[in-house]
């Protein structure tokens, strides 16, 4: 077999190790790739001797890349795209839909890993997450792979949540720090909410005052400057959130934020630059998921344990 053909056999058995469902054996993988069972372990285990490591792995009963076989994978996927792209030029530019928050901290983390495989051969586009059209837009090509929060309200679910240690949080102005101890939040306080980016239950954590003294601002930034400008009080997530221009507490009896990730059904149908833009996010939350970092109470509020007075 030509390397150019192995680039791309192992460019296939790669897909189907990282994809849904994984394969129980070789076999399977054999006629998925219509290239048969032994001839598919041989190349594998050609490439293994190569890099003196093991690059396929049995795990719960099914096969699936090592640690060492998911980096082989992403040069493999440099190579198709070198190859491809330089013939053909460009491709259609990668489109993604974000949610601002959630941009600016995903964003440095993520490039890297596009600009490493792909260098200047894919343009990628980000545009604003739009929960009411995220699936529609999927189906029509419109957009690749869209993130968002896991309490937007879509027009369907999501087709993976990723965890995060980050919880949701209440900040206020600093005036709220002149009050007795405990009185956080009174009745009379507006409070600055982006309800459909908002998981309900972090929502009824503001139970102590009543809705109509909400205001709906749309986006947590719009939310963080209404607090900065001292008009009340607001409920963000813990990401993206740096400056210590208010107080803040954290709402630990409400579940961490969860991210939300919407691509195409069928992973076959994700792009290579996709797929590697996917893996990319799911990294940054395997290996750089950080704890929350937030600002100490003010000393003047009592601790509630994320219960709000």
């Amino acid at each position: 077999m030509a390397l150019r053909e192995q680039i791309e056999a192992a460019h296939r058995i790669g897909k189907i190790l990282t994809g849904v469902p994984l394969p129980a054996s070789w076999l399977m993988i054999g006629r998925r790739t219509s290239l048969g069972d032994d001839k598919c372990r041989r190349l594998i285990e050609r490439w293994e001797e190569g890099v003196e490591a093991k690059l396929v792995e049995l795990r719960d009963g099914r096969l699936t890349l090592s640690a060492t076989g998911c980096r082989f994978q992403k040069l493999i996927e440099g190579l198709i795209a070198l190859k491809t792209q330089s013939a053909a030029g460009p491709q259609e530019p990668l489109n993604i839909e974000a949610a601002p928050e959630l941009a600016e901290w995903l964003l440095p983390r993520v490039f890297p890993a596009m600009f490493e495989t792909y260098g200047e051969y894919v343009r990628t586009q980000i545009r604003p997450f739009d929960p009411a059209r995220v699936r529609s837009n999927i189906r029509a090509g419109l957009t690749d792979l869209a993130i968002g929060f896991a309490s937007e309200e879509t027009e369907s679910p999501a087709d993976e949540v990723l965890e995060t240690s980050r919880h949701w949080l209440l900040i206020f102005p600093d005036s709220f720090g002149t009050r007795p101890e405990g009185a956080l939040l009174a009745a009379s306080d507006r409070v600055f909410v982006a309800r459909g980016n908002t998981p309900q239950i972090a929502l009824e954590a503001l139970s102590a005052v009543p809705e109509s003294a909400w205001t709906e601002c749309g986006t947590f930034a719009a939310v963080r400057a209404c607090v900065s400008a001292g008009l009340g009080a607001g409920l963000v997530p813990a990401i993206g959130v740096e400056a210590k221009e208010y107080g803040e507490m954290p709402l630990t009896n409400v579940a961490p934020v969860g991210v939300a990730i919407y691509r195409p059904r069928n992973l076959a149908g994700l792009s290579d630059p996709a797929r590697t833009f996917l893996t990319a996010i799911r990294d940054v939350f395997a290996v750089t998921n950080p704890p929350v970092t937030t600002g100490e109470m003010v000393s003047t509020h009592a601790e509630t344990n994320g219960e709000l007075a």
